[in-house]
């Protein structure tokens, strides 16, 4: 399970790598959020509070995000695809 350090380093990475960035494409897997568009919107930054992620777009939209028991975020690089 990703303890708090864990959490707050995955924000900073996630706000590093992204922060300022335009979504090209998102896909959100809950039932409930499946039909929010994502795209063209704005990542400002990730927050985390103990164990959660807080995702924040242009607008005032947040995104929460726990990783659960074994979740991750993984960042790469422009132009290089993402292991299927």
């Amino acid at each position: 399970m990703p303890e708090g350090d864990t959490v707050h380093q995955t924000a900073r990475r996630l706000t590093e790598a992204l922060g300022g960035a335009t979504l090209r494409r998102a896909e959100l897997r809950h039932p409930r959020l499946s039909t929010v568009e994502l795209k063209g919107r704005v990542f400002d930054r990730a927050r985390s509070v103990g164990k959660h992620l807080f995702l924040r777009f242009g607008g005032g939209l947040s995104l929460h995000c726990h990783l659960g028991m074994d979740g991750s975020w993984r960042i790469y690089d422009p132009g290089r695809r993402a292991p299927g």
